[in-house]
């Protein structure tokens, strides 16, 4: 006869099964701060990427403006869609995008920011001779790069490396 009280099927403890869930619960641990490193760090590799695109287009447009880098133009609705901003102003590189029509399709914006507040900000130089595009990288670090950069634009953060 088959009794059920004296029948002992194997299994695990529950010491053996907390034991396990803990070693999961560090390694998913260890696995999800690995992906927040690489996404932040794929985020300043798209901003570098888009700073230089930007300051490639600045250079096509200095070549083919006749030594003039471009000038803001408010895309509205305040100042009024159309205004064109005065030198030594900074803005949005939204700004940029009637300007740059025929060079950059595209204007760039911060993978995280957008055009919002810390996004990247441009400045023409007086009479259109120097410009400059600061970025703020993961972490709030902002740098600074262009041509005759002036540090009375935006204080003085670091030089880009880029």
């Amino acid at each position: 006869m088959f009794n059920f009280y004296t029948n002992k099927t194997r299994g695990f403890t529950l010491v053996e099964l907390l034991v396990v869930i803990a070693i999961i619960g560090v390694l998913a641990s260890t696995v999800l701060a690995a992906l927040r490193d690489a996404r932040v760090a794929a985020q300043d590799s798209r901003r570098i990427s888009d700073v230089k695109q930007l300051k490639t287009a600045m250079e096509i447009y200095y070549t083919k403006n006749g030594g003039r880098y471009p000038q803001m133009i408010s895309p509205g609705p305040t100042p009024v869609a159309g205004t064109v901003i005065g030198d030594g102003s900074g803005h949005s590189v939204s700004w940029l995008t009637t300007p740059m029509v025929g060079i950059l399709d595209t204007i760039p914006s911060d993978p995280t920011r957008g055009f919002g507040a810390g996004s990247y900000l441009y400045v023409r130089g007086t009479a259109g001779k120097g410009y400059g595009i600061r970025v703020t990288m993961a972490g709030g670090v902002s740098c600074v790069t262009g041509m005759n950069v002036s540090p009375s634009w935006w204080g003085a953060p670091p030089a880009c490396p880029f």
